[in-house]
């Protein structure tokens, strides 16, 4: 049955990016926020002298030695929201493409379940469940709640078009948590397929941090293109996307050591894998952890030494890394353990 196991791989991927991607999105708009309403406090004569500094260099004038006597004169000024939001790096803008293509990556994740991961799909496969012993009681809420994120999303989008930081934060963080709650309902669904330790704990456990491996690298190349336009901003938000990166993996590294197929061995297939799974194993180690962290750790490096187009370049790789590993990890789910 190995060839209706592929689309559900492919399946459970689309749905730990979609949703990964918007909980480490939520975390950079919250933390944004934060660290917007600090700097609009009344400045400090560092920060004044230091917008003087730049207000001088992008008008391409030399910041002479007036600098500091315009900066005693603004010290009691309030930075602008623009000002602030640029020195935090996480943009309206931002927030609004990334909002509109996770709502889009989640209702893909919907259309193609709907065709091969629907509770009806598998009941017209003759012996599906009784090869896969996927939990039907898990199974059946899974699309019910991607929908109510859906619709979360939809609303949380359109509150940042007006800016309505206080409401979207409570919207987005009701997302956040039907998010996590539609990776557990799918953990607890598919966990029989690897269920050998605490009842499969390791197996959803294993979900959700993949979810926020490969959303933790998507949004931070995403934003890695996003500072481009704003050469200037502060490197927090691509270092907290591509930390969260990094854990996530880390985590999903060390829970594999306990995961362990218990598809029972001898089931008969309407196709093979080119190559072994004990060889799958071994490339997923090596393409999905290794280099991915390898990858990760040099981006983190390189943010925090401001050079953020070689750190969007690491992560380029690191996504195409990432995703590859997840995929073989999923489609190892489906096939019975080495004998």
């Amino acid at each position: 049955m190995l060839v209706y196991a592929l689309p559900l791989s492919f399946f459970l991927v689309m749905l730990e990016t979609a949703l990964g991607s918007y909980i480490v999105l939520y975390v950079l708009d919250v933390y944004g926020g934060i660290a917007t309403r600090r700097l609009m406090a009344p400045a400090p004569l560092a920060l004044q002298k230091q917008e003087a500094g730049e207000q001088k260099q992008e008008a391409g004038e030399e910041a002479g030695e007036d600098d500091e006597a315009e900066a005693h004169e603004g010290a009691k000024k309030q930075i602008s929201a623009k000002q602030a939001e640029k020195r935090v790096g996480v943009t309206k803008g931002f927030l609004v493409f990334q909002g509109l293509l996770y709502l889009v990556l989640a209702l893909l994740a919907y259309w193609f379940g709907s065709y091969f991961a629907a509770e009806s799909v598998f009941n017209g496969i003759t012996g599906f469940y009784q090869q896969y012993p996927l939990d039907r009681a898990w199974l059946s809420s899974q699309f019910t709640l991607l929908l109510v994120f859906a619709g979360l999303l939809l609303v949380y989008n359109v509150l940042l078009w007006f800016n309505a930081r206080l409401l979207r934060w409570v919207v987005g963080g009701l997302a956040a948590l039907v998010a996590l709650a539609e990776l557990l309902v799918i953990g607890m669904a598919y966990r029989p397929l690897a269920a050998e330790n605490l009842g499969g704990f390791f197996t959803v456990a294993s979900i959700v941090a993949g979810a926020l491996a490969l959303g933790g690298v998507l949004t931070a190349m995403l934003l890695g293109h996003w500072y481009l336009n704003t050469p200037t901003a502060s490197g927090k938000p691509l270092e907290l996307a591509t930390l969260i990166m990094l854990i996530g993996l880390g985590l999903e590294l060390v829970l594999s050591i306990f995961i362990h197929s218990t598809i029972p061995s001898g089931l008969p297939q309407t196709g093979t894998p080119p190559i072994s799974p004990g060889a799958l194993n071994v490339i997923r180690l090596v393409f999905g952890f290794v280099f991915t962290l390898g990858l990760g750790g040099l981006a983190y490096r390189l943010t925090r030494g401001r050079s953020f187009q070689s750190a969007t370049g690491m992560l380029y790789l690191a996504v195409a890394f990432a995703f590859t590993g997840e995929i073989m990890a999923r489609g190892l789910f489906f096939l019975p353990p080495l004998s």
